[in-house]
């Protein structure tokens, strides 16, 4: 009997034991969590990992891209011939930046606060850039800007490296 049980429980679909004690109904995720080893890049998998965490399945899909759709204007007839184009395109194991921020923005909901890069130079120095760091640097007025300027012309140096003092 014990054997029996075994067997009953072994044989469980992990998706089905999803049902149990649940009001909604049950959605194929479009990605589950041995899809993340099959993306080449890390744009695809945090793609996928939002998908995820956010439980996309295929009908939940549906729905948030006839909601894009709707939101763009998108010609109907378009969006039915690009709504196959654009689940076969989440399926590859590579995707564009481009595609990612229509995921996540578009798909999904999300706006883009900050992108952080972690990459490697040819010496295998770690390299952290941020879009916070680089708005940073963004003159905000035309007096920022000038002073800027100012302390460029201010370092320059002649050919024989004295300083120069340059006004206008």
């Amino acid at each position: 009997m014990a054997e029996d049980l075994i067997d009953l429980l072994k044989s469980i679909n992990p998706a089905e034991a999803k049902l149990i004690g649940s009001s909604e109904p049950y959605d194929d995720p479009i990605f589950t969590k041995e899809d993340l080893a099959t993306a080449k890049d890390k744009l695809t998998l945090l793609a996928r990992y939002l998908l995820i965490q956010e439980k996309v399945g295929f009908k939940k899909y549906n729905e948030l891209y006839d909601k894009y759709v709707a939101e763009f204007g998108i010609d109907p007839v378009k969006a039915n011939r690009d709504r196959g184009n654009y689940r076969k395109t989440l399926r590859q194991p590579s995707m564009t930046y481009k595609f990612f921020t229509n995921v996540i923005m578009n798909l999904l909901g999300y706006s883009v606060v900050e992108l952080e890069l972690k990459v490697k130079d040819k010496d295998g120095k770690l390299i952290t850039l941020s879009s916070l760091t680089a708005e940073d640097e963004i003159p905000r007025n035309l007096d920022d800007q000038l002073s800027k300027v100012d302390q460029i012309l201010m370092n320059v140096k002649t050919n024989n490296g004295e300083d120069v003092e340059l006004s206008a």
